[in-house]
C-alpha cells in the first residue's frame, strides 16, 4: 500500500503542514521500523525454537544422568565380589550354551558327511547299473543282429 505524502497511514489525517521531505522521512522510518520488527520477530521465533530444543536435550541428559547415578549407587553399595560372581555365573551359562551348540554342530556335520557318502555310494551304484543296462542292451542288439543274419541266410 503506497500512501501519498499528505495522508497519515494510521489516522488518515492530513500531513499538509509537514514538508514533503519530513513526510518521506517518516515513511522511511516506519518502513525501517516494520522491517526491524519483522527481523526481531523472526529472531524471537528462532530463539524460542532453539530454547525448546535445548530444553529437550537438557531433560534427556538429566534423565541419563539420573540413571547413571542410580547405577553408580548400586555399584558403590554392592560388594564387588557379588557383581563378579553374577558375571561369572552369566559367563558359565553362556559357555554351557556354546558347548551344547558346538556339540550339535559336530553331530550335524557328521550326519551331513554320512549323507554325502551315501549320496556318492548311490551315485556310483546308479552309474554301474546304467552301465550294465547299456552293456546288456548292446548285447541284446548284437544278438538280435546275429539272429537276423541267421534268418536272412
Amino acid at each position: 500500500m503506497i500512501l501519498a505524502a499528505s495522508q497519515s497511514p494510521d489516522t488518515g489525517d492530513s500531513w499538509a503542514t509537514l514538508p514533503s521531505y519530513v513526510a518521506e522521512e517518516i515513511m522511511a522510518l516506519r518502513h525501517a521500523l516494520r522491517s526491524s520488527h519483522d527481523r526481531l520477530r523472526q529472531c524471537a521465533l528462532e530463539s524460542t525454537q532453539r530454547i525448546c530444543s535445548l530444553t529437550n536435550e537438557l531433560t534427556r541428559l538429566e534423565q541419563l544422568n539420573a540413571s547413571y547415578v542410580k547405577k553408580l549407587e548400586v555399584f558403590e553399595n554392592e560388594n564387588p565380589l557379588d557383581g563378579m560372581t553374577r558375571c561369572l555365573e552369566s559367563c558359565r551359562r553362556e559357555n554351557e550354551q556354546l558347548r551344547e551348540h558346538n556339540q550339535r554342530v559336530r553331530m550335524l556335520e557328521k550326519a551331513l558327511a554320512d549323507a554325502q557318502a551315501e549320496c556318492q555310494r548311490i551315485a556310483i551304484e546308479r552309474d554301474n547299473l546304467a552301465s550294465q543296462l547299456e552293456h546288456r542292451e548292446e548285447e541284446a542288439t548284437m544278438s538280435q543282429d546275429g539272429k537276423q543274419d541267421v534268418f536272412n541266410r
